[in-house]
């Protein structure tokens, strides 16, 4: 039988640095609760709350805890919206504005998922804001990417532009969508068009198609001329962004862009703008694009 120095140890190992311990998590693993009271009174654990805990003399990271919560409780939360965009742009030069802070960390949970307290509580070096995604099936373009040694889920890049525009409140927001869309004009039509047929947001659908045909995207006009191969997953495939480039039942599918669209007349900017019928939008001057009024 293992020492408390040697099961900690082997604790220690099994775990990437500064992550965070859950409580449920290491009572699976055979250490109980007067095993952890004891690694405490040892200064070799400490608390962070109720259900937590970490390596005496460290502070945890905050993908450390994201970690925990992902592999250790298996609970759906993950990076989404312009953070993810920015872990998966690391290679492009990103539009800068004053209003978009690439140190803050946006975290997306499935409808009815509840973040533990002490995560909520702790001062995390980031700020961090919360969302909840009910306009995109849960599952639907999640992906797995190492990030400081991390293996962290977070949204692939079209989930991930469909969240900021869900987000977006004013023309500077609505402006730094669009710049971020123009750095990717060769999306796959076929998953574009998945993603436009799942999303249940008429604002994301809109401004979705509206910055695609502004920016005279190759994804667009592939949409716009009718046909593409849509792609069928099996069952039992997990669904993001690999494996939609992966299937192997191709459909040739009639599109029509205004069957993409539906509800009645919405007014999603707050901001003066111009009124795009095609689209049911009012869209800020910035973005204005005479051709389609």
């Amino acid at each position: 039988m293992l020492s408390r120095a040697n099961k900690l140890n082997t604790l220690l190992i099994s775990q990437p640095h500064r992550v965070v311990y859950l409580s449920a998590w290491l009572s699976a693993q055979g250490y109980s609760s007067q095993l952890l009271q004891q690694y405490k009174t040892h200064h070799w654990l400490r608390s962070l709350g109720y259900g937590s805990w970490v390596r005496k003399g460290q502070s945890p990271r905050l993908l450390g805890a994201v970690y925990a919560l992902q592999h250790q409780a298996k609970q759906h939360i993950y990076l989404g919206g312009l953070t993810a965009f920015h872990y998966l742009s690391k290679k492009k030069t990103l539009p800068l504005r004053d209003s978009h802070k690439i140190d803050a960390i946006q975290l997306y949970t499935a409808k009815g998922t509840k973040v533990p307290r002490w995560f909520l509580n702790y001062q995390w070096p980031q700020e961090v804001t919360y969302f909840t995604n009910s306009f995109l099936p849960p599952l639907m373009g999640l992906m797995t990417m190492r990030i400081d040694h991390l293996r962290i889920k977070i949204s692939g890049l079209i989930r991930a532009l469909m969240e900021m525009i869900f987000q977006a409140k004013t023309e500077d927001e609505f402006l730094y969508c669009y710049d971020c869309l123009c750095l990717f004009p060769k999306l796959n039509a076929a998953q574009v068009h998945l993603y436009l047929e799942a999303c249940r947001s008429k604002k994301v659908k809109a401004v979705f198609l509206y910055m695609g045909q502004k920016s005279e995207a190759l994804w667009y006009k592939t949409l716009a001329n009718g046909i593409i191969t849509e792609y069928t997953l099996a069952e039992d495939t997990i669904f993001n962004e690999k494996t939609l480039a992966e299937v192997v039942l191709p459909i040739d599918k009639t599109i029509v862009i205004e069957e993409l669209m539906f509800g009645e007349n919405h007014r999603y900017l707050k901001s003066p703008g111009m009124d795009i019928s095609k689209y049911r939008l009012r869209i800020p001057f910035g973005l204005r694009h005479d051709g389609f009024l």
